[in-house]
């Protein structure tokens, strides 16, 4: 009885595969290694003008069953009508196992013992050829969006590639029978053969030797790509059945999961790429004081890297929703904030002088925006280490706020229902990673001086294009999240206002605290003597005036400049006030 790839009786002698290679565990029967009518020892050349060298049954077993079980399993597993290829169960040869978040790039693949040896490849050929059918069906749908249309032209050539090599198999299958077992010729010498062969290119010497386990094997690689493929393939497939979800287009709907925002809420969203008109503040009033999750899905949408990555709604909303609820009810720095910041580093990311950034590089300032202040506690890194604080102790008073802001952001990742970024390969991710540590790190106010000298450097150096920056990017976009970050008073005097009540609030509270507790007043904590109008005014004037006039060499920034020399200006009178003031007290104390 036919059993896969796999049928009719063969002998049961058996021998074990070399272990050496932890991703491949199986046994394969002795008999038929040997072409019949051809002796043992037998080194002629065969119809490919690849020599017959003496090699000993592990290596052939190790270079040529295991291969063909592998690459059979897979395709099996690609032909399978499978809501999820991840947890399909192949019988009698092969078993690819559910992907934790650990694995899921580099999928665990092992083999059962298999019953007998392969008959023949048509037998493979054939799930091959089902499964380019079944990827063509899918392309064939009018409604695919042309970015999935070249990701699964992409599968396409990946199993065509396959089908030739399984094609050409059937001659090296019959070749690689005839192989010695008996022999007790060396792996040393028998490289030393096919290196001295001829007839053979470098191409063909390191075919031989690498389908015959001399050198480094190269099919894994290829055959990650095609699990790869097939998982992308099956979410595609899973994704299309859910509501709200349209193959065509990620743009968010009022019917998409977790989409349920009122009217109001979307017509203020759709002022999102404007820095003038948007109100957070309303949206955070009709959204019931969480705006986040509104803001965050309308960013990453516009963006375009919902669409581009492929990144479930579902997910996305779970992840924001979570972060959300880790912000606290601080009077500044909380999830309205983070919702503000979001949407000036859009708007910002827009505004780039040179060519755009790139997807993964907008998905990455995007999340790092969103998540940047999450669990912040209210008060300041100096605050926490004169405390001595679990965080500060933990992350030996550096960045102790910034270091908690990323750790707390990727552990609500690492929760299987909020993993809203596992469709990324390996590279991307740790690229994701990467950025968004440097730039959450970089909101650091003490390192605003250090930072500001060395972006002015490479933006005279490199030019005013950050794209063109190399591996300087990452400081372009480090430098764009903080400014937007700090961009509180550059937004229309009606919003700015809000912003200042805010923030003076939780420098007041955070005064109160350290007074109660005996220890140092910090800089514009003590609500006894810092006056609003002296505050204010120095920090335009010395750290987000001088902050815009920098990034305006990559960014059109005028409109924000123009609302800070407003902002700035409105204190003028307040300050004419205060210093009156204090020339008559100076007087009568004289």
């Amino acid at each position: 009885m036919k059993t896969g790839p796999y049928s009719g009786a063969r002998s049961s002698e058996t021998f074990s595969l070399p272990k050496s290679d932890d991703r491949v565990a199986a046994c394969w029967p002795r008999t038929h290694l040997r072409e019949p009518g051809r002796a043992w020892g037998d080194t002629t050349s065969s119809t490919r003008g690849l020599p017959y060298v003496n090699w000993s049954p592990d290596s052939v077993a190790h270079g040529v069953a295991a291969e063909r079980a592998l690459r059979a399993s897979v395709a099996d597993a690609l032909a399978t009508d499978s809501e999820k290829f991840s947890e399909t169960h192949c019988e009698n040869h092969a078993a690819v196992y559910p992907v934790t978040r650990k694995q899921r790039r580099t999928p665990s693949v092992t083999f059962a013992r298999p019953v007998s040896e392969p008959e023949d490849v048509d037998d493979v050929s054939s799930t091959v050829d089902s499964a380019c059918n079944l990827v063509r069906d899918i392309l064939s749908q009018s409604d695919m969006s042309s970015s999935n249309q070249s990701k699964l032209r992409v599968v396409l050539n990946v199993l065509k590639q396959q089908q030739s090599e399984q094609n050409e198999s059937q001659t090296v299958w019959k070749h690689k029978r005839s192989i010695s077992r008996q022999s007790s010729i060396s792996m040393s010498e028998a490289e030393e053969q096919i290196n001295a062969a001829p007839y053979l290119d470098s191409e063909s010497k390191e075919y031989v030797k690498t389908d015959t386990g001399l050198a480094r094997r190269s099919s894994y690689r290829h055959l990650r790509e095609v699990v790869r493929a097939v998982v992308f393939v099956n979410r595609l497939k899973s994704r299309s059945k859910s509501p709200g979800w349209s193959r065509a287009s990620s743009k968010l709907s009022c019917s998409d999961p977790g989409c349920d925002f009122s009217s109001e809420i979307h017509k203020e969203l759709e002022k999102i790429y404007n820095w003038e008109a948007f109100d957070v503040f309303y949206v955070a009033q009709k959204a019931h004081q969480r705006p986040l999750e509104c803001v965050g899905l309308k960013v990453l949408e516009a963006g375009g890297v919902l669409r581009h990555f492929g990144i479930e709604i579902p997910k996305i909303t779970l992840f924001l929703r979570e972060i959300e609820n880790q912000y606290k009810g601080n009077p500044y720095h909380n999830s309205l904030h983070a919702a503000d910041v979001a949407q000036g580093v859009f708007v910002l990311t827009r505004a780039l002088r040179g060519k755009e950034f790139s997807e993964l590089e907008i998905l990455t300032s995007l999340f790092a925006a969103i998540c940047h202040d999450v669990g912040h506690p209210g008060v300041t890194n100096g605050f926490r280490i004169n405390a001595r604080d679990e965080d500060a102790v933990t992350y030996n008073d550096k960045s102790v706020n910034e270091n908690m802001h990323c750790a707390m952001t990727y552990r609500t990742l690492q929760m299987e229902s909020c993993d809203w970024l596992g469709g990324l390969s390996r590279e991307q991710d740790s690229a994701v990673r990467k950025g968004l540590i440097g730039i959450v790190l970089g909101t650091d106010m003490a390192h605003h001086f250090a930072q500001l000298d060395k972006f002015k450097l490479i933006a005279e150096e490199q030019g005013s294009d950050p794209t063109k920056w190399g591996d300087s990017r990452l400081i372009a976009m480090e430098w764009l999240v903080h400014s937007a970050d700090i961009s509180a008073m550059s937004r229309p005097m009606v919003i700015s206002a809000r912003w200042t009540n805010r923030v003076l609030q939780e420098f007041y509270d955070q005064g109160d605290r350290e007074r109660v507790l005996g220890q140092p007043i910090s800089p514009l904590c003590d609500r006894n003597k810092d006056k609003e109008a002296r505050a204010q005014t120095g920090f335009v004037d010395f750290i987000v005036l001088p902050t815009f006039n920098a990034l305006g060499v990559v960014c059109e920034v005028t409109m924000q400049l123009n609302n800070l020399k407003a902002y700035r200006a409105s204190y003028n009178e307040q300050l004419e006030k205060l210093a009156k003031e204090e020339a008559d007290k100076e007087t009568k104390a004289t």
